[in-house]
């Protein structure tokens, strides 16, 4: 469990700058780290785009750049590494995040029901087209990483996915949450919270599993 102080700190991460959660996993054939060009960039991007928190979730020897990026002064702390994902700490980022990131390598995602708490919890995905985002993305209620198909190579696959994810974090997703009214409301980035919710409660809940489970499978075995 965490500590009053751990949970207190985590609270305190969430403001009204954006916030995201990158998910970096062990390496594999499901997951991969797409590192980014160099700690230098990933500084200037912290630097430049206001972003109050960068989160880099997991703890393996392939986020050693964003590491090493958090740790930087000039970031001034809109970095944080945040070691040993698991169950608990999930339940506070799920409900705190802005953009929720993962980078599995097609086809290999089983599911992906972070990305779905995430989404009822109001913050938009960004994600590779892979498991439940290639089935709930529709092109507003959220961002995709990549294309939809397979390269010839799996490095191929990983430079071009790299490329897209920084590319539309700094060109689309930050200039977007920052694009305020005189009131200081993004209303386009609340447009596509809307649609996410809207396209996303009603299709992505264990109320709908448990319904297609029973009109899809167990009724017909009873038969």
């Amino acid at each position: 469990m965490l500590t009053a102080s751990e949970r207190e700190a985590i609270a305190r991460l969430w403001s009204e700058k954006l916030s995201q959660d990158a998910r970096g996993l062990p390496q594999s054939e499901r997951h991969r780290n797409l590192e980014p060009p160099s700690a230098e960039f990933i500084c200037a991007l912290a630097e430049g785009s206001r972003a109050q928190r960068l989160l880099e979730v997991g703890g393996s020897s392939g986020l050693s750049t964003i590491a090493l990026a958090a740790a930087a002064r000039q970031t001034g702390g809109r970095l944080v590494f945040l070691e040993d994902y698991e169950i608990n700490l999930a339940r506070y980022l799920v409900q705190g995040v802005d953009v929720w990131m993962n980078t599995p390598r097609r086809p290999y995602e089983a599911s992906g029901t972070s990305g779905m708490k995430a989404a009822l919890n109001g913050a938009l995905n960004f994600s590779v087209l892979d498991g439940w985002w290639r089935e709930a993305y529709n092109g507003h209620n959220g961002w995709s990483i990549g294309e939809d198909k397979e390269m010839e190579s799996q490095s191929l696959q990983d430079a071009q996915d790299a490329e897209s994810l920084y590319s539309t974090l700094e060109n689309e997703i930050i200039p977007l949450y920052y694009r305020r009214d005189p009131k200081e409301i993004s209303l386009e980035w609340m447009g596509r919270v809307k649609d996410s919710l809207k396209t996303n409660i009603p299709r992505f809940s264990t109320r709908h599993m448990v319904k297609e489970y029973v009109e899809r499978l167990y009724v017909k075995a009873l038969k």
